[in-house]
Protein backbone atom coordinates (compact mmCIF):
# COMPACT_ATOMS: atom_id res chain seq x y z
CA UNK A 1 0.00 0.00 0.00
CA UNK A 2 1.35 3.68 -0.77
CA UNK A 3 -0.35 5.99 1.80
CA UNK A 4 -1.62 8.99 0.57
CA UNK A 5 -3.78 11.63 2.35
CA UNK A 6 -6.32 11.41 -0.45
CA UNK A 7 -6.79 7.59 0.09
CA UNK A 8 -7.41 8.38 3.91
CA UNK A 9 -9.91 10.65 3.20
CA UNK A 10 -12.01 8.73 0.56
CA UNK A 11 -11.55 5.90 2.71
CA UNK A 12 -13.30 7.54 5.55
CA UNK A 13 -15.92 9.57 3.07
CA UNK A 14 -17.37 6.00 2.19
CA UNK A 15 -17.46 4.82 5.93
CA UNK A 16 -19.22 7.87 6.98
CA UNK A 17 -21.97 7.78 4.18
CA UNK A 18 -21.89 3.73 4.95
CA UNK A 19 -22.38 4.68 9.31
CA UNK A 20 -25.42 6.96 7.55
CA UNK A 21 -27.16 4.24 5.47
CA UNK A 22 -26.93 1.61 8.22
CA UNK A 23 -28.72 4.34 10.45
CA UNK A 24 -31.60 4.12 8.03
CA UNK A 25 -35.05 1.96 8.94
CA UNK A 26 -35.04 -1.48 6.63
CA UNK A 27 -30.67 -2.06 7.52
CA UNK A 28 -31.15 -2.55 11.42
CA UNK A 29 -29.88 -6.61 10.50
CA UNK A 30 -26.80 -4.82 8.73
CA UNK A 31 -25.57 -2.37 11.06
CA UNK A 32 -24.89 -5.59 13.55
CA UNK A 33 -22.47 -6.46 11.21
CA UNK A 34 -18.30 -5.27 12.26
CA UNK A 35 -18.16 -3.65 8.71
CA UNK A 36 -15.13 -1.63 8.64
CA UNK A 37 -12.04 -3.53 8.42
CA UNK A 38 -10.23 -0.37 9.60
CA UNK A 39 -10.48 2.50 11.95
CA UNK A 40 -8.62 4.61 9.29
CA UNK A 41 -5.85 4.03 6.48
CA UNK A 42 -2.99 5.92 8.15
CA UNK A 43 -2.88 3.97 10.79
CA UNK A 44 -1.72 0.52 8.84
CA UNK A 45 1.86 -0.02 8.38
CA UNK A 46 2.76 0.68 5.17
CA UNK A 47 4.66 -2.38 4.10
CA UNK A 48 2.65 -4.79 6.25
CA UNK A 49 -1.12 -3.47 4.71
CA UNK A 50 -1.72 -6.48 2.56
CA UNK A 51 -1.09 -8.84 5.27
CA UNK A 52 -3.64 -6.64 7.49
CA UNK A 53 -6.53 -6.62 4.51
CA UNK A 54 -5.61 -10.25 4.19
CA UNK A 55 -5.61 -11.48 7.69
CA UNK A 56 -8.68 -9.81 9.31
CA UNK A 57 -9.85 -6.87 6.45
CA UNK A 58 -10.94 -8.90 4.06
CA UNK A 59 -13.58 -11.76 5.69
CA UNK A 60 -15.04 -8.77 7.34
CA UNK A 61 -15.74 -6.97 4.14
CA UNK A 62 -16.50 -10.16 2.76
CA UNK A 63 -18.97 -11.00 5.31
CA UNK A 64 -20.90 -6.97 5.43
CA UNK A 65 -20.68 -7.60 1.34
CA UNK A 66 -22.27 -11.18 1.87
CA UNK A 67 -24.67 -10.15 4.42
CA UNK A 68 -26.09 -7.14 2.07
CA UNK A 69 -26.40 -9.48 -0.56
CA UNK A 70 -29.02 -11.41 1.28
CA UNK A 71 -30.76 -8.22 2.34
CA UNK A 72 -31.03 -7.65 -1.41
CA UNK A 73 -32.41 -10.92 -2.35
CA UNK A 74 -34.83 -11.18 0.83
CA UNK A 75 -35.92 -7.49 -0.20
CA UNK A 76 -36.79 -8.54 -3.70
CA UNK A 77 -33.94 -7.08 -4.89
CA UNK A 78 -34.92 -3.32 -5.26
CA UNK A 79 -32.32 -1.12 -6.76
CA UNK A 80 -32.83 2.85 -5.71
CA UNK A 81 -31.35 5.60 -7.12
CA UNK A 82 -28.43 7.62 -5.72
CA UNK A 83 -29.17 11.11 -5.09
CA UNK A 84 -26.31 13.42 -6.80
CA UNK A 85 -24.62 13.73 -3.90
CA UNK A 86 -23.91 9.78 -3.56
CA UNK A 87 -23.16 10.01 -7.53
CA UNK A 88 -20.51 12.09 -7.02
CA UNK A 89 -18.88 10.57 -3.93
CA UNK A 90 -18.70 7.39 -6.00
CA UNK A 91 -17.35 8.99 -8.84
CA UNK A 92 -14.54 11.11 -7.26
CA UNK A 93 -13.74 7.77 -5.26
CA UNK A 94 -13.59 5.67 -9.01
CA UNK A 95 -11.90 8.55 -10.30
CA UNK A 96 -9.13 8.14 -7.21
CA UNK A 97 -9.02 4.48 -7.08
CA UNK A 98 -8.06 4.60 -11.09
CA UNK A 99 -5.38 7.17 -10.51
CA UNK A 100 -4.11 5.16 -7.36
CA UNK A 101 -3.81 2.18 -9.13
CA UNK A 102 -1.88 3.90 -12.35
CA UNK A 103 0.35 5.90 -9.53
CA UNK A 104 0.60 2.29 -7.47
CA UNK A 105 1.73 0.66 -10.89
CA UNK A 106 4.53 2.98 -11.36
CA UNK A 107 5.56 3.62 -7.92
CA UNK A 108 6.28 -0.63 -7.91
CA UNK A 109 7.88 -0.46 -11.43
CA UNK A 110 10.22 2.26 -10.34
CA UNK A 111 10.76 0.29 -6.69
CA UNK A 112 11.53 -3.04 -9.24
CA UNK A 113 14.10 -0.57 -11.28
CA UNK A 114 16.00 0.27 -8.11
CA UNK A 115 16.20 -3.03 -6.34
CA UNK A 116 17.33 -4.45 -9.72
CA UNK A 117 19.54 -1.36 -10.00
CA UNK A 118 20.75 -2.16 -6.57
CA UNK A 119 21.37 -6.01 -7.61
CA UNK A 120 23.35 -5.26 -10.55
CA UNK A 121 25.49 -3.08 -8.31
CA UNK A 122 26.13 -5.59 -5.72
CA UNK A 123 27.47 -8.40 -8.53
CA UNK A 124 29.54 -5.89 -9.97
CA UNK A 125 31.21 -5.84 -6.46
CA UNK A 126 31.05 -9.16 -6.26
CA UNK A 127 32.48 -10.19 -9.04
CA UNK A 128 36.21 -11.31 -8.68
CA UNK A 129 38.70 -10.35 -10.75
CA UNK A 130 39.85 -13.47 -12.80
CA UNK A 131 43.42 -13.97 -11.83
CA UNK A 132 45.10 -17.15 -13.92
CA UNK A 133 47.90 -19.16 -12.03
CA UNK A 134 50.57 -20.16 -14.47
CA UNK A 135 51.56 -23.58 -15.36
CA UNK A 136 55.17 -24.63 -14.60
CA UNK A 137 56.19 -28.24 -15.33
CA UNK A 138 59.80 -27.41 -13.25
CA UNK A 139 62.20 -28.90 -15.96
CA UNK A 140 64.70 -27.12 -15.24
CA UNK A 141 64.71 -29.22 -11.47
CA UNK A 142 67.50 -32.06 -11.31
CA UNK A 143 66.76 -33.95 -8.22
CA UNK A 144 63.71 -35.87 -9.30
CA UNK A 145 62.37 -36.13 -5.55
CA UNK A 146 61.90 -32.16 -5.31
CA UNK A 147 60.29 -32.15 -8.79
CA UNK A 148 57.97 -34.72 -8.09
CA UNK A 149 57.02 -32.75 -4.89
CA UNK A 150 57.18 -29.43 -6.59
CA UNK A 151 54.74 -30.65 -8.99
CA UNK A 152 52.70 -32.17 -6.64
CA UNK A 153 52.43 -29.25 -4.84
CA UNK A 154 51.78 -26.62 -7.81
CA UNK A 155 48.73 -28.82 -8.47
CA UNK A 156 47.28 -28.25 -4.81
CA UNK A 157 48.13 -24.74 -5.18
CA UNK A 158 46.09 -24.46 -8.20
CA UNK A 159 43.38 -25.87 -6.60
CA UNK A 160 43.56 -24.41 -3.16
CA UNK A 161 43.43 -20.69 -5.22
CA UNK A 162 40.68 -22.32 -6.98
CA UNK A 163 38.67 -23.29 -3.98
CA UNK A 164 39.51 -19.72 -2.49
CA UNK A 165 41.48 -20.88 0.67
CA UNK A 166 43.81 -18.25 0.40
CA UNK A 167 45.86 -19.15 3.59
CA UNK A 168 46.30 -22.36 2.48
CA UNK A 169 47.28 -21.13 -1.51
CA UNK A 170 49.92 -18.90 0.37
CA UNK A 171 51.16 -21.40 2.51
CA UNK A 172 51.86 -23.57 -0.20
CA UNK A 173 53.79 -21.15 -2.46
CA UNK A 174 55.93 -20.77 0.68
CA UNK A 175 56.86 -24.57 0.35
CA UNK A 176 57.61 -24.37 -3.32
CA UNK A 177 59.72 -21.06 -2.96
CA UNK A 178 61.95 -23.15 -0.15
CA UNK A 179 61.91 -26.07 -2.64
CA UNK A 180 63.17 -24.43 -5.20
CA UNK A 181 65.50 -22.03 -3.29
CA UNK A 182 67.24 -25.33 -1.60
CA UNK A 183 67.34 -26.64 -5.47
CA UNK A 184 69.11 -23.43 -6.49
CA UNK A 185 71.89 -23.90 -3.43
CA UNK A 186 72.36 -27.38 -3.69
CA UNK A 187 73.13 -26.71 -7.78
CA UNK A 188 75.47 -23.85 -6.80
CA UNK A 189 77.27 -26.48 -4.01
CA UNK A 190 77.73 -28.70 -6.33
CA UNK A 191 79.25 -26.41 -9.03
CA UNK A 192 82.06 -25.10 -6.16
CA UNK A 193 83.42 -28.50 -6.10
Amino acid sequence: MIPTDEINTNYLRLCKKTREILEKPGFEDLGRHNWQPFDNLRALDPDGADIDWEYGGKQICGNFLSATEEIFIVTGEKIYSLDTEDQQLLSRIQTYLQKYRNYKREYEKEWLRSVEKQAQGREKREEKPRVHMPQFDFKFIRDKEIKTLLTRDWEEVQKAFRHELHKSTVVLCGTILESLLIDALSYHKHRKR
